[in-house]
């Protein structure tokens, strides 16, 4: 997994280069949810992978998407709280990006 440097600004955005793809993720948090969304946009075939969804804690997001990677947000406080605040993203919840061949294969170890 590869950490994605993410601020406490709403909203951000942040282009990253992953397996050949030319990724643009913007985030949004939101007062009234009390929680952090982000839309992901595919800027070689432009066009929108994700919009609008959580970012949750422990969960592989993108996971049953038509992609290759999944996004991952660890809370270093060890308490596994989802990001409520717009302090949290960047301080005490990162984000990461990794393949999802790492999980097959930590499925297969498991079996």
């Amino acid at each position: 997994m590869r950490q994605i440097p993410v601020g406490t600004e709403s909203p951000q955005e942040i282009t990253i280069n992953y397996n050949n793809e030319r990724l643009t993720l913007t985030f949004t948090f939101s007062p009234v949810g009390k929680l952090w969304v982000f839309d992901l946009y595919n800027e070689i075939t432009q066009q929108f992978i994700a919009q609008g969804l959580s970012l949750v804690v422990g969960i592989p997001i993108l996971y049953r998407s038509p992609t290759d990677y999944y996004l991952w947000v660890e809370d270093e406080s060890s308490n596994d709280v989802d990001p409520f605040s717009i302090d949290c993203l960047g301080n005490r919840c990162k984000l990461f990006i990794g393949d999802k061949q790492e999980i097959y294969e930590a499925i297969q170890q498991a079996v």
